[in-house]
This record gives structure tokens, C-alpha cells and sequence, in this order.
């Protein structure tokens, strides 16, 4: 029998995962504060990374109200990396997205749990003692890594995920026009995303 490339089994389970914590999640009314808010933000790495794969790693880990991302009204969101730096920025320029509707909701929620100033530009993820600074990269990497373990039993950090991405929808039955989309809201050039770098099993 045909077997699927392992990236394409990961972002199945990357999809499983966010499917078991929503419904975890939608159990959650009678949990302590404290547990409510950090299943929620399980949660959220999960909406984020599988729902909008971030075209850089970064990206999530470093949201910020109120500055990368903007909340325009209840239920409506927006990344904007109109001031951000990232690695792809001098090439495909500054951009603003808005946040997919099956995140805002959580979002929502979220907002309706922690009690903040948006001036303050807090992370969204960040660090447990001072909101103010965002998780360094390998302390980010190790924390995704759990979340995705914890809900899925495979534990799969950002940069992975975004190589699962790429190999999922080019082994998919998606038109010429879907993929190219797709390599631009990767911010790769679409022969980065045909060739087999994101094939490697390391």
C-alpha cells in the first residue's frame, strides 16, 4: 500500500491535535482561571500554526496586541507586518492579513480572560511573569513541541510545521494556481516549495 510522506502524516496529526484540544476547550467552563487561560493558549499555538501557518517562525511567537496583531472589533483580527522585521520582509515587502474566522473566536475569549492594556502591546505569548516580553526561541520551540505532544502524541515544533504545510498541499490535488498562492503566503518562491528540500526525513 502507498504510504504518505512522513511531513504529510505530521500535519494530519498537527490537525488532530487542534481538533482535540477545540473539543477540550469547549469543556472548559468549569476550570480554575489559571488552567482555563493556559488551555487556551494550547489552544491558540494550535489555531495559529494550523489553521494560518506562519510563513516564519517567528511570527507567533512574537505576536503582540495591539502592534503585529490588531483588533479592528470583536471578531475581527488582523496580522499586520507593516512594521516587523522578519527574514523574507526586504524581498516581499510588509504586509497585513486578517486573522482566519475560525481563530477569532479564541481570540475573543481570550481577550474576555486576561486583564490588560492594549497600549501596553503585551505578547500574546508571553513569558509567564512579564507579558511585556515575548519566549526566547528555544523556550518557544520546547513549549510548541509539548502542546503539540500533549494533544497529539507527536511532538512537532514550528519549523517543522511549516515544512509538513508545504508537503501536505503539494501532495494534495491542488491546482497550479493554489500552490503558487500558497508559496506566496510562504513567502517562498513557488521552486523553493516544488523542490524536495521540505521532503528531508531529518
Amino acid at each position: 500500500a502507498h504510504r504518505l510522506p512522513r511531513r504529510v502524516r505530521q500535519w494530519d496529526k498537527a490537525q488532530e491535535a487542534r481538533v482535540r484540544c477545540a473539543a477540550a476547550w469547549a469543556e472548559a467552563g468549569a476550570l480554575p482561571h489559571d488552567k482555563k487561560l493556559a488551555l487556551l493558549k494550547e489552544y491558540l499555538v494550535l489555531l495559529f500554526h494550523t489553521v494560518m501557518p506562519p510563513d516564519r517562525v517567528g511570527i507567533v511567537r512574537k505576536l503582540r496586541w495591539n502592534a503585529t496583531l490588531k483588533r479592528d472589533a470583536p471578531g475581527a483580527y488582523r496580522l499586520d507586518m507593516t512594521e516587523a522585521r522578519f527574514k523574507n520582509s526586504r524581498f516581499y515587502g510588509p504586509s497585513v492579513t486578517s486573522v482566519s474566522s475560525l481563530i477569532a473566536p479564541a481570540l475573543d475569549q481570550y481577550v474576555a480572560l486576561v486583564a490588560f492594556e492594549f497600549e501596553d502591546k503585551p505578547y500574546v505569548f508571553g513569558a509567564a511573569r512579564d507579558a511585556k516580553r515575548c519566549l526566547e526561541s528555544g523556550a518557544w520551540s520546547a513549549y510548541c513541541k509539548g502542546v503539540f505532544k500533549k494533544w497529539s502524541g507527536v511532538a512537532c515544533p514550528p519549523k517543522m510545521l511549516r515544512a509538513s504545510f508545504v508537503t501536505w498541499i503539494r501532495n494534495s490535488e491542488a491546482s497550479p494556481e493554489i500552490l503558487k498562492q500558497a508559496a506566496r503566503a510562504m513567502r517562498h518562491q513557488k521552486e523553493t516549495a516544488d523542490s524536495d528540500k521540505y521532503d528531508k526525513e531529518s
